[in-house]
């Protein structure tokens, strides 16, 4: 089996002198972001461990982070280096800005700062290493993503509707469709699930990487 790459590989890091810390901590002072799906613990677990060594945990990548601690994979299925975090804090080493940005896989992370395993259960399984054609390096959730109307415990009347709606469509009356709700309650399942019923291809945009009409229109 042929490794993937690594998807902090390849990335600079700019060598410079940091502020200091704590001598109590490592992690003391230091700034942190993380992108993706951790495997050796939930991601608010690993957060809530850097706040309690004394680090400062942010949700956005700048010229102050120290570093970028990024999954197995994104939330939505997509590797890590699609997600707009990792795109940023790759352009921040390589412009040489900043105080000294690294990128690191959470395995390497918690190398560095062992105490953050305390009281963890090192996985029978490194997720990270698996091909993406095996089963484990699937999310669960998108593993057991419903697919046929069948497959829905609830919201059967406004499954039926997006159905609807789309078969009639572009004679429908209205020719955009708004879902919304909670998160959780099957929004984008109902979208996917629709569409490959009635042989639709999709395209989809995330809301985090396409924000503008300009970024529209150029994909």
């Amino acid at each position: 089996m042929t490794p993937r790459k690594r998807p902090g590989a390849g990335v600079p890091v700019r060598k410079v002198a940091r502020r200091s810390v704590d001598s109590g901590s490592g992690l003391a002072g230091v700034k942190v972001v993380v992108t993706g799906v951790p495997v050796r613990m939930s991601r608010s677990l690993l957060e809530s461990k850097v706040r309690s060594a004394g680090g400062v945990v942010t949700t956005a990548v700048s010229g102050v982070t120290n570093y970028l601690v990024y999954g197995a994979q994104l939330e939505d299925g997509r590797p890590v280096e699609a997600g707009s975090k990792f795109r940023k804090a790759a352009a921040l080493a390589a412009s040489g800005s900043g105080v000294g940005l690294e990128v690191l896989s959470e395995e390497d992370f918690l190398s560095r700062f062992p105490e953050l395993l305390a009281d963890i259960q090192a996985p029978a399984t490194n997720l990270a290493t698996l091909e993406p054609s095996h089963p484990l390096a699937t999310l669960w959730t998108e593993r057991w993503r419903p697919e046929q109307p069948a497959d829905f415990v609830f919201n059967h009347g406004a499954f039926r509707a997006l159905h609807d709606w789309l078969t009639a469509w572009p004679a429908a009356a209205e020719r955009g469709c708004l879902l919304c709700g909670p998160p959780g309650v099957g929004k984008t399942s109902a979208v996917l699930a629709v569409c490959k019923l009635l042989g639709y291809q999709l395209l989809e945009f995330n809301a985090s990487d396409t924000r503008s009409r300009k970024q529209l229109q150029g994909r």
